[in-house]
């Protein structure tokens, strides 16, 4: 049986949406496996699970092209008892499968992405690049899962990530699924002008003992000679051994914007009851590779299970779906899924 659900993507902002854009579809979900998303305007799209909680599915969509302000844009969600997950078009998030990542396609979704797999660290300041590495723990939802971890105990250190074949948008969003075990850690994410240098911001909500969480302006990290600068604080503090959504948000012309909250399985930093931050700094205005800014100072470490970088939606605000009235196959496309 193959099932076409029409859904209607609609940017209500001035502006339209960046290119290529990482759309949020919640839709009900009767065939995990056998799901296809396909576009008259793109063809077949790149599409990622999420999660699905209540038989609601949360799907995140690349869009290649650009959605107009005020404009539309036309998709439709297959489902098809026949097909399989193909790791490809269709995938999942890696703890959702029996093996870890087994048909994670999140590279093929969003702009950069870090399941872990491998160890993402390519510049280091304050820690040798040898002191990150991965293990095996226990991730958000409860199974064992690789994660990236640091065991230098001496203080405040900072790394960048594999850099992008590309610059990142110029308003973007990076998310990361976090934990402390100790109660002295902070636990920053961010963005890096580029791999080597080190240069950027990072959010940094404290845990437990160190109650402020702070906007940082960062300076040669990879050096030893680096610095940082606290562009804005309030007061929080993480609980340790409890998995967060911390979001690093960019918007073009220099907002910086942090939220953080316990993981729910969403990647919407702004969803729910979050604490916030913000602040402003015009020093650097490009950026092609994750930071991450963690203070240790015992044997207790950060982890980190997931990292997303995403394009920022037009002035904050996601394209509205509409769910049309599912139809089988043949009552309204006919659409061709390998």
């Amino acid at each position: 049986m193959r099932l076409i659900t029409p859904i209607t993507l609609t940017n209500s902002q001035s502006a339209p949406t960046p290119t290529p854009f990482q759309q949020m579809i919640q839709v009900p979900m009767q065939f995990r496996n056998g799901v296809r998303l396909w576009s008259p305007t793109d063809g077949q799209l790149y599409a990622w699970l999420e999660g699905i909680s209540g038989g609601t599915a949360t799907i995140w969509v690349k869009i290649p092209s650009s959605i107009p302000a005020g404009g539309t844009y036309q998709l439709y969600m297959i489902q098809d008892s026949t097909m399989p997950m193909d790791g490809v078009y269709w995938g999942e998030a890696p703890q959702l499968s029996s093996t870890y990542a087994q048909y994670d396609n999140g590279a093929n979704v969003f702009i950069q992405y870090f399941n872990m797999q491998s160890n993402p660290v390519a510049y280091s300041g304050g820690a040798s690049v040898s002191n990150w590495q991965i293990t095996t723990g226990t991730g958000p939802t409860g199974s064992s899962q690789p994660l990236l971890y640091n065991n230098y105990t001496g203080g405040q250190m900072g790394a960048t990530f594999t850099q992008a074949s590309s610059n990142y948008p110029s308003s973007f969003i990076v998310d990361a699924w976090t934990k402390t075990d100790g109660n002295s850690q902070d636990i920053g994410v961010g963005a890096s002008t580029t791999a080597s240098a080190g240069n950027g911001y990072a959010v940094d909500p404290g845990a437990d003992s160190n109650t402020d969480y702070s906007i940082f302006k960062l300076s040669n990290l990879a050096s030893a000679s680096g610095d940082w600068v606290n562009l804005a604080a309030i007061s929080y503090a993480q609980s340790a051994n409890t998995w967060y959504l911390n979001e690093f948000q960019y918007i073009s012309g220099g907002t910086i914007k942090g939220y953080v909250q316990p993981w729910s399985n969403t990647l919407i930093g702004s969803s729910g009851s979050p604490t916030t931050i913000s602040g402003s700094d015009a020093t650097y205005t490009s950026f092609s590779s994750v930071l991450v800014f963690p203070y240790q100072s015992s044997a207790t470490y950060s982890y980190w299970a997931l990292v997303v970088v995403r394009a920022y939606p037009p002035n904050g605000v996601m394209p509205s779906v509409f769910l049309g009235a599912p139809q089988y196959s043949g009552e309204l496309i006919t659409v061709t899924v390998p």
